[in-house]
């Protein structure tokens, strides 16, 4: 049995439990903290594996048949796994589980090959810096069959605990790729695979979705929330896309936009 009772909050075992509002599981050192019965059952159906579980008394049972026996499952009161991390975790369950490994772009295109003359798009994303932002974007990936979500040098962790959970789990199945030098790896689909690269921007002078067609492969360059896409990434672009919006709106949220061009590239055609 690998459940384990837990009566102090200052017990060394629960140690990396405390203060998740910090983003304490770092890229470097591997792991990630997932919060959510929902989160954590999405996150070993996709084969993932964890460090240990953490739940209160209510939700032990429910997490009990999925919790691999080998790893610790940890059970305290509602109480004091509020006193613990600092505010109410009303999902009462967290567990702290390994970061699959990191792929590069290379790797994907090649695996995409056999299917990348008619099917492959992929979004790539210069500056996502808000947490909700990220998971909604891994979500909008996952939903619209992206090859692969390329993320820039400066974005948020698609491992935040908050990114994981506003992705609903899809980080866990989504390919992801952290890239080091965008604008590199544009010219990289361009010249070896023939990407065509559209870059999303508010511009009159740019053609409206409505009537623009993309030939896949693809990919979609997308900017920072505020600031949009940087000059360079716009002008190594082979198409320049804008979404007409009424009522003197001048943008949308990256993510939503992200939607709305992926699926109109992919479906409407």
């Amino acid at each position: 049995m690998n459940r384990i009772f837990i009566d102090d909050i200052a017990d060394p075992r629960i140690e990396p439990y405390r203060n998740v509002r910090d983003p304490i599981m770092r890229r470097d050192r591997g792991k990630f903290m997932a919060e959510s019965k929902q989160i954590v059952l999405r996150m070993f159906a996709a084969g993932l594996r964890a460090e240990s579980v953490l739940t209160d008394e209510k939700r032990a049972d429910e997490l009990a048949a999925v919790v691999p026996a080998d790893v610790p499952h940890y059970v305290i009161t509602e109480e004091k796994m509020r006193e613990m991390a600092g505010f109410a975790i009303h999902t009462g369950t967290l567990a702290i589980g390994f970061r699959p490994p990191e792929v590069s772009l290379a790797q994907i295109m090649e695996a995409a090959k056999p299917q990348a003359a008619g099917q492959s798009l992929l979004l790539l994303c210069e500056k996502l810096k808000e947490p909700v932002n990220t998971g909604s974007m891994v979500r909008v990936a996952a939903a619209m069959g992206a090859t692969a979500l390329v993320l820039g040098p400066e974005s948020c962790d698609p491992f935040y605990r908050r990114a994981i959970r506003v992705s609903m789990g899809s980080v866990f199945k989504q390919p992801i790729v952290r890239s080091t030098d965008l604008l590199t790896d544009v010219r990289m689909l361009q010249q070896k695979y023939s990407v065509h690269c559209v870059a999303t921007v508010l511009a009159d002078d740019a053609i409206p979705l409505p009537g623009f067609r993309l030939k896949l492969p693809g990919a979609l360059l997308l900017g920072h929330e505020v600031d949009g896409l940087s000059r360079e990434l716009i002008d190594a672009a082979d198409s320049r896309v804008t979404l007409p919006m009424a009522r003197g709106t001048d943008s949308l949220n990256v993510a939503v936009s992200a939607a709305v061009f992926a699926y109109h590239l992919t479906h409407v055609r």
